[in-house]
């Protein structure tokens, strides 16, 4: 396993800087062409033909091309061809490069049995949530919508044998660290841009960022402007992960990247993230004493709020703290007509139940949406209640058990290696997550618990 106590010096490297410029470099060339569909449609061919010649001279290649651009690459629509994600393509490309090329290998299909039967009985429940949506006239695009995110589970089989080459790990903790300064750099950077008023509602950047990176930018002062990425949906397990290896490291690295985590985090300030961090950091009490627990759960709530602050400060010239954002926000948990982002989801929990009553067990099927009188939506913002509506008692009864028991395997491990105590809190955190913010399918979740899942079973075996 990759040791995080000297993982610094494994990090840092010149691979790192190009790592970094690649990350804004996507973006800017993104922003150029994004009127030019022609050379949009070059860029993704040019990266495809690099991906089959990356995975000519070794797959290894071409599965940490694919990861850099999950990682680097936002929500994945930066290019697009025929309206197709470069993200999309690309691992539909190289799923077919690899399960052609496991025909002759085909030690790269094995994995172990309780991964294959947990994925044969989900593919069922997919195929019948599939039909089930034909048969109640969905629209067939949803249908596709909702399953093209199921085409990334089956990179759980280049996962599983990934971790066997050590160079594999390095570069993921590099593309890790990459994503966490370019990010917090993006964020900020963006947050300047609305505050100083250089970047402007509908206008042709806020458009761009709209619709090719799916981000939110929202006024919640005259001073703050929300910066949300879909991407920061890794966020809080990151965070999760990092304040697990200061608890056994104490090392200063980790604290820079908590810091850089706060960054992010208080430009989101999100109030599902907010719950299911403070969930994940109670759940580190387990195998720490009282002093050590309460010092990472204090650090993480005065690196947040502290940078949270001082962001308010430096952008009101001192006029405001922020602190009444905050209070509008937690008033929402408990009050959602004070706040608007939760009125609007309570406003979509009474057709949603509607709809589980007309069919409790069976579901609506895939490309279900909210429809009403007033409402017309395919984003259902209560992700339980999507999963039920669309995949139906079934599929929701087994998504629990499957979390259930990767949260029981991951715990078998915090018995021999406190580390994974990070993981452990992170599933239980996204789980939270996961009731006002699709979370679990959400491509970015599903990367995150294949990952999880590939990297249990593979260093289960080697012992």
């Amino acid at each position: 396993m990759l040791a995080f106590s000297n993982i610094k010096a494994k990090i840092i490297s010149t691979q790192v800087y190009w790592l970094i410029l690649a990350f804004f470099s996507v973006r800017l060339l993104s922003f150029t062409l994004r009127d030019a569909v022609f050379l949009q449609g070059l860029v993704v061919i040019s990266a495809l033909i690099i991906l089959i010649y990356l995975f000519n001279k070794n797959w290894h290649y071409a599965l940490q091309f694919l990861l850099a651009e999950y990682l680097l690459g936002g929500v994945g629509h930066f290019f697009e061809l025929t309206d197709m994600s470069l993200r999309t393509l690309l691992t539909i490309v190289f799923l077919i490069l690899y399960f052609s090329y496991s025909l002759k290998h085909k030690e790269l299909l094995q994995l172990p049995k309780k991964i294959v039967y947990s994925l044969s009985i989900f593919f069922v429940i997919i195929f019948a949530a599939a039909l089930i949506g034909w048969q109640n006239h969905n629209p067939l695009p949803l249908i596709i919508q909702d399953l093209i995110p199921i085409i990334f589970i089956f990179l759980i089989f280049p996962l599983y044998h990934f971790w066997k080459n050590k160079n594999n790990k390095i570069f993921l903790a590099r593309l890790l660290f990459v994503w966490l300064i370019s990010s917090a750099s993006w964020t900020l950077f963006n947050f300047i841009l609305f505050t100083t008023d250089l970047a402007v509602l509908h206008q042709p950047y806020y458009n761009w960022l709209r619709d090719f990176a799916l981000a939110k930018i929202t006024a919640s002062s005259i001073y703050f402007w929300r910066i949300v990425f879909p991407e920061q949906l890794l966020l809080v397990p990151v965070i999760l992960i990092i304040s697990t290896a200061w608890l056994k490291y104490k090392h200063n690295f980790y604290l820079v990247l908590l810091l850089l985590s706060g960054l992010i985090f208080s430009l989101n300030i999100s109030r599902a993230y907010i719950l299911g961090l403070l969930l994940g950091l109670l759940i580190l009490k387990y195998k720490n004493s009282w002093r050590s627990w309460f010092k990472i759960l204090i650090l993480n709530i005065l690196i947040i709020f502290s940078i949270f602050t001082i962001i308010n400060i430096v952008s009101s010239q001192g006029a405001d703290n922020g602190w009444g954002i905050l209070g509008i926000k937690f008033s929402g948990i408990t009050a959602p007509q004070t706040e608007v982002s939760s009125q609007s989801r309570m406003e979509l929990l009474p057709p949603i139940v509607d709809m589980i009553k007309d069919a409790p067990i069976l579901g609506q099927g895939l490309g279900q949406s909210v429809i009403t009188d007033e409402i017309n939506t395919r984003h259902f913002d209560w992700g339980w209640f999507e999963i039920w509506i669309k995949w139906g008692l079934a599929g929701l009864l087994f998504t629990l058990i499957l979390l259930g028991f990767l949260m029981k395997r991951v715990f078998e491990q915090t018995k021999n290696q406190e580390l994974y105590l990070g993981l452990l809190a992170s599933v239980l955190a996204i789980m939270l997550i996961n009731i006002t913010t699709p979370a679990i399918f959400h491509i970015f979740g599903i990367l995150y618990f294949i990952t999880i899942v590939s990297w249990i079973y593979y260093h289960e075996q080697l012992v």
